[in-house]
């Protein structure tokens, strides 16, 4: 398993990029200010891949 760090927004490409590596089964290591909003672009993406192995 890949684990790969994304910093920054995580939204159009980078919600995308995150998206298609979580389907490849990578881990996610995401960067993110906003707590708020990161909470919830991670758990929008677990259900979308299906690949819950973010921090």
């Amino acid at each position: 398993m890949k684990t790969t760090l994304i910093t920054g927004k995580i939204n159009g490409i980078g919600n995308i990029t995150a998206e298609h590596l979580l389907h490849q089964g990578h881990r996610l290591v995401l960067a993110n200010r906003n707590r708020d909003k990161f909470a919830a672009q991670c758990q929008a993406l677990a259900s979308a891949s299906g690949n819950d192995n973010i921090e």
